[in-house]
């Protein structure tokens, strides 16, 4: 019998959804090898959705609750991370 298993996806910014994306083709390769599937549900979060919408994360705790597993890209990008004089990221 196949293992089934919900996975809600959020890329994130800047190499986040290049990294995510070989993360996904790894689970590809691991679904056909170890006899299991996957559902894949892709949220949009981040600074591009943030720039957009004026919300960070979309209001989807609750169907992130319910996922087996949470796939989660990097995110900070610098047009919505708040400069500090202390910050070594931004000079």
């Amino acid at each position: 019998m196949t293992r089934s298993h919900t996975i809600a996806i959020l890329p994130g910014d800047g190499i986040g959804p290049e990294v995510t994306s070989c993360a996904l083709e790894v689970l590809d390769a691991a679904e056909t090898r170890y006899d299991f599937t996957t559902q894949r549900t892709h949220y949009a979060a981040g600074a591009t959705h943030y720039l957009e919408t004026g919300e960070l994360f979309p209001a989807i705790e609750p169907e992130l609750r319910r996922a087996d597993a949470i796939l989660f890209g990097s995110m900070g990008d610098p047009r919505v991370t708040p400069r500090h004089p202390r910050t070594r990221l931004h000079p």
